[in-house]
C-alpha cells in the first residue's frame, strides 16, 4: 500500500531563516549552549511515499519498521529548537538511504493507552489546554520549555500512538523491531505533569501497552538521551516488572534527576550520570560495565529505546562528545541483548537531538543498526517460529513452545 501526503512546504518556508538563530535551550541553564548548526534547506525536501508495507507472504517480511505520522510536523512553537524540521529531515533521509525500509503511518493514541501511564487528572488537564488553544489560537506555555500550539494535539496524540502501533506490529509477528520517528518527545513527561518539551510519555505509554495488551510480564526502557528520562523513571521505579536504565549528563544538568543511587525497587533502575564533555570511552564503559549486564539479567519480554541523539558532539543543547557511530554501536549492543532475552523485540522512539545534520546522521546509524540486528541462533525445539505462530500453536494445539 502506498499513500501520498501533501508536502509541508509552507512551514519549511517559514522556518528557513529561523534556524539560523540560536534555538531555545531545554533549560535556562543551557543559555551558553554550543551554537546550532541546523542547515538552511534550499531544495524541495518532499519525501516519497510515506507508507510502504509489503504484502503478507506468510514469512517475517522485514526486520525493521519505520512508524511515523505526518501530523507530528504540526506541533510548532516559534523559535524553538524542538522543531518540525527534526522529524521531517530524518524521514526524508531514511527514505533516501533505505529504499526497502517498511513504513507504517501510526494510529492515534486512545484514552485507554494514555491512562496506562498518565493520571486521569493530567490527561484531563492536557485536553483542556488543547481546547483553550483551539479556541484562542494562541500558544499555551505549560512551563518555560514546554508549549502547546493550535495544531499540537494531533502531534501529541499520534506520537504516543506511533509507539503503541509499533508494539502492535511487532506482536503481529511481521517485524522484529521498529523505529518511531515522532515528535514532540516524551521521556520527561511524568505520570502527572508535562515538562521538558514533553506532553505525554510516548515510550512509557507503549511499554505499558505491551504489558496490558500482550501480557508481556517484564518490559525495559534504555534511554541514551543526553538528559535523564525522569518521567519514565518516575513511573517505572516502583514496579518490579519494569526496568529503566539511563546514560546522561549528571552533575546538575537538566532535569537534575538520575543520580546513581536512585535504584528503584529490586534494583530495577540503573542510572549512569556522566560528566559534561564525556565521549565514546565513558559512554561505552557505562553500557558494557553497568547497563547491558543489568538489562540482560532483568530479562525483559520487550525492550524499548528512548533514542535521544542530543549527546552528539554537534548538538547545541547537549554537553557530550558522541558521534553517530556511537549511537550505532549502542543500538547494536541493545539488539544483541534483545536477541538473547526477547526474540529481538525492540521498539525505539525518538527523543531529543537538535542539530539537524547530527540528528539525521545519528538516526541513519541507529536505523541501520536495527536493520542489521543479528538473527537468533537456532537451538532446536522452537522451529524458528515468530511470536504470532507460537501463540496460535500454543492456544489451539495445546503445544508449549520454548
Amino acid at each position: 500500500l502506498e499513500v501520498n501526503i501533501a508536502s509541508p512546504i509552507a512551514f519549511l518556508t517559514r522556518l528557513k531563516n529561523r534556524f539560523k538563530s540560536t534555538p531555545t535551550a531545554e533549560h535556562s541553564a543551557h543559555s551558553d549552549a554550543k551554537p546550532n548548526a541546523m542547515r538552511d534547506e534550499t531544495d524541495d525536501p518532499t519525501p516519497p511515499q510515506v507508507e510502504k508495507i509489503p504484502s503478507d507472504d506468510g514469512e517475517r517480511l522485514n526486520r525493521t519498521l519505520l512508524v511515523h505520522h505526518p501530523s507530528c510536523e504540526n506541533h510548532e512553537i516559534p523559535f524553538h529548537c524542538e522543531s518540525p524540521l527534526r522529524t521531517f529531515s530524518i524521514k526524508r533521509a531514511l527514505f533516501e538511504t533505505f529504499p526497502d525500509l517498511s513504513v507504517r503511518v501510526a494510529s492515534e493514541a486512545t484514552s485507554e493507552q494514555l491512562e496506562l501511564f498518565h493520571t486521569a487528572a493530567h490527561i484531563s488537564r492536557t485536553m483542556e489546554i488543547f481546547e483553550i488553544v483551539r479556541r484562542t489560537g494562541e500558544i499555551f506555555q505549560i512551563d518555560p520549555d514546554t508549549g502547546i500550539g493550535k495544531n499540537s494535539i494531533d502531534s501529541v496524540m499520534f506520537a504516543a500512538g506511533a509507539a503503541c502501533t509499533a508494539v502492535d506490529e511487532i506482536f503481529a509477528g511481521r517485524f522484529k523491531n521498529c523505529f518511531c520517528c515522532v515528535r514532540p518527545p516524551g521521556h520527561h513527561a511524568t505520570p502527572s505533569h508535562s515538562m521538558g518539551f514533553c506532553t505525554f510519555n510516548n515510550v512509557g505509554i507503549a511499554a505499558m501497552w505491551a504489558q496490558h495488551k500482550y501480557d508481556v510480564e517484564k518490559v525495559a526502557v534504555v534511554d541514551f538521551d543526553v538528559h535523564h528520562g525522569n518521567g519514565t523513571q518516575e513511573k517505572f521505579q516502583t514496579s518490579p516488572n519494569c526496568f529503566f536504565a539511563s546514560s546522561h549528563v549528571g552533575f546538575g544538568f537538566y532535569p537534575g534527576t538520575g543520580k546513581e543511587w536512585e535504584r528503584g525497587v529490586d534494583d530495577n533502575v540503573v542510572n549512569v550520570p556522566l560528566r559534561p564533555g564525556s565521549g565514546p570511552f565513558e559512554f561505552k564503559a557505562a553500557y558494557e560495565g553497568k547497563i547491558l549486564p543489568a538489562l540482560r539479567e532483568f530479562g525483559p519480554g520487550m525492550i524499548f529505546i528512548s533514542a535521544g541523539f542530543d549527546a552528539h558532539k554537534d548538538d547545541p543543547v547537549g554537553e557530550m562528545e558522541l558521534t553517530e557511530e556511537d549511537f550505532g554501536w549502542v543500538t547494536k549492543e541493545i539488539c544483541k541483548v534483545a536477541e538473547e532475552v526477547c526474540e529481538g523485540r525492540v521498539v525505539s522512539v525518538l527523543e531529543g537531538g537538535y542539530d539537524i545534520d547530527a540528528i539525521v546522521a545519528s538516526a541513519k546509524a541507529h536505523v541501520r543498526a536495527l536493520m542489521e540486528s543479528p538473527e537468533p541462533a537456532f537451538e532446536g525445539g522452537n522451529l524458528g517460529l515468530d511470536v504470532a505462530a507460537k501463540n496460535i500453536l500454543e492456544e489451539f494445539a495445546g503445544l508449549k513452545i520454548d
